[in-house]
């Protein structure tokens, strides 16, 4: 499991011990919100290390019929690897700023949408 040093707090001349797992929990559930006719969920699997905010819309959002994942991410060995991500504040700015290094985080669901474009 990567540790990564942290500052913690502004202006906190003391440094913190934080690992992935904490980073990345932390990062996803501050997705979940109170959203505009929407009831967000944290799921996370900590066996897994999977994490993500589900959106189950209520009665007077019309242009959503069914839960929507807002955000998911897992880790694998020391990288995060974002699985879906359909916010205007990307989950991966958020983790480098947390101190997650931009070579260790795998953007799966631009993959998978640039091979459904294609194909």
């Amino acid at each position: 499991m990567m540790i990564i040093n942290a500052r913690e707090g502004a202006g906190d001349a003391m440094d913190v011990t934080i690992n992935l797992v904490e980073i990345v929990q932390r990062a996803v559930e501050a997705y979940a919100a109170a959203g505009w006719h929407t009831q967000d969920y944290i799921l996370s699997d900590l066996v897994r290390q999977t994490y993500s905010v589900i959106a189950v819309p209520d009665e007077q959002r019309k242009d959503l019929k069914h839960p929507i994942v807002v955000v998911m991410a897992h880790i694998d060995g020391d990288q995060v690897v974002i699985d879906e991500d359909i916010t205007d504040r990307p989950l991966s700015l958020a983790l480098q700023e947390a101190g997650v290094p931009r070579d260790k985080i795998v953007l799966a669901y631009l993959d998978k949408r640039n091979e459904a474009a294609a194909g």
